[in-house]
């Protein structure tokens, strides 16, 4: 007999929530999951007002989580080969199908919020450590 998980929380518009745990207890498993990055095997999966069997889950319905969920990677690993602006923009324009100025305007707004306005057009490998997690903090959104 396989184990049964179910986890409920309520995160409202807005908010921030984090996930603690010591190491190896499954905190990166389980956002993998949220996300859809990792499809369980079996189960059902819901999230606000999305609801499906995992046996079945279809393409567009992971796209529908992905839309409404942000993830910071522990590893800051941007595309090698897009500049910090690009790497910002790309989630919003691949994910949410938004339009390109719309995305440009929200990204460079936010790469200033985060002390990144000179090194907009820096690609990782031009960028410190420190520097490249940064546009990571610049949520797809």
């Amino acid at each position: 007999m396989e184990a049964a998980l179910s986890i409920g929380m309520t995160v409202n518009s807005g908010d921030a929530a984090g996930i603690i745990g010591s190491s190896g207890s499954g905190k990166s498993t389980l956002l993998r999951r949220l996300n859809l990055l990792e499809i369980p095997d079996a189960g059902r999966f819901s999230f606000g007002n999305l609801a499906f069997d995992m046996t079945k889950v279809k393409k567009h319905e992971i796209m529908k989580v992905r839309r409404s969920t942000a993830m910071v990677f522990q590893q800051f690993d941007l595309f090698k080969y897009k500049t910090a602006l690009e790497n910002v923009m790309e989630c919003p324009l691949a994910a949410q199908k938004k339009p390109k100025a719309e995305v440009k305007e929200m990204a460079e707004h936010r790469l200033v919020k985060v002390g990144l306005s000179g090194r907009m057009n820096h690609y990782p490998s031009q960028l410190s450590g420190g520097q490249q997690q940064r546009p990571l903090s610049a949520p797809c959104r």
